[in-house]
């Protein structure tokens, strides 16, 4: 019996030895798990920190607050060509490369256009033209006729343009308006009408014949007390203005 107690007392402290290596191990392995655990958080952290920004939309700005709006992210503004766009308005960034949303080294530049405005047209040159041709060369500069005016003219014909405005070959935007000014003709020639009344016709037509006035009628009414061939009516009346085109009557008695 004392031989089988010792060997129990033999075996367990066997045991608790083996127990306690194992408990060993195990704080180590816990202790290296949860180093390890933090090296891990802590890169992440740092790998985080160092991550590549999101590239900012800049599309509508003006270049000096996009390029603050690109320093608060770590990254720089760099400038290409600038170009017409019809929805943009002139100075502020209409693109960018590379576009919103994209993930950039940090430190790099992005590129931004900025907008020269709407695409310009040229006024053609209408002078000369009649109507109709000034509209159409209009037309094919993606312009407009706007307001129609007329002025008599020695130099220009009836229904051509004298002026326009905005002037020729200078620069618009599309859809604008060029208002004209067309030749309504010079003024005919006019003169103050004679007065031929009590006068006998045979006396005037002399005086006709080397006038700018022609007479286009000549009608006879009888005429109480009156001489045949006295004019005792005309038209238009003594003083009236009147030109070589005017139709003008003269009525005699018989």
């Amino acid at each position: 019996m004392r031989s089988l107690r010792i060997r129990w007392a033999r075996g367990g402290k066997s045991s608790t030895s083996r127990l306690s290596r194992g408990l060993y191990y195990l704080l180590i392995g816990s202790l290296l798990g949860a180093t390890f655990a933090f090296a891990a958080a802590a890169t992440f952290l740092v790998a985080s920190s160092a991550a590549d920004p999101t590239v900012p939309d800049l599309t509508g700005l003006e270049v000096a607050a996009a390029e603050a709006v690109l320093g608060s992210v770590g990254l720089r503004l760099a400038e290409g060509q600038a170009r017409f766009d019809d929805h943009v308005p002139e100075g502020r960034i209409v693109f960018q490369e590379p576009s919103p949303g994209a993930f950039f080294k940090r430190g790099r530049s992005v590129q931004v256009f900025r907008s020269l405005g709407p695409t310009r047209r040229v006024v053609p040159r209408l002078e000369g033209s009649t109507l109709t041709e000034a509209r159409r060369q209009l037309e094919a500069a993606e312009l407009t006729v706007g307001r129609v005016a007329e002025v008599e003219s020695d130099t220009y014909l009836a229904g051509r343009v004298i002026a326009q405005s905005p002037v020729a070959y200078s620069e618009t935007v599309p859809d604008t308006s060029v208002s004209v000014l067309l030749s309504a003709g010079s003024e005919p020639e006019s003169f103050v009408m004679p007065d031929f009344i009590g006068r006998r016709y045979g006396e005037i037509a002399d005086d006709l014949s080397r006038s700018a006035v022609r007479v286009r009628d000549v009608r006879s009414v009888p005429y109480r007390g009156v001489p045949a061939g006295i004019v005792v009516d005309q038209v238009p009346a003594a003083g009236a203005k009147v030109s070589r085109a005017d139709r003008i009557v003269l009525t005699l008695s018989r």
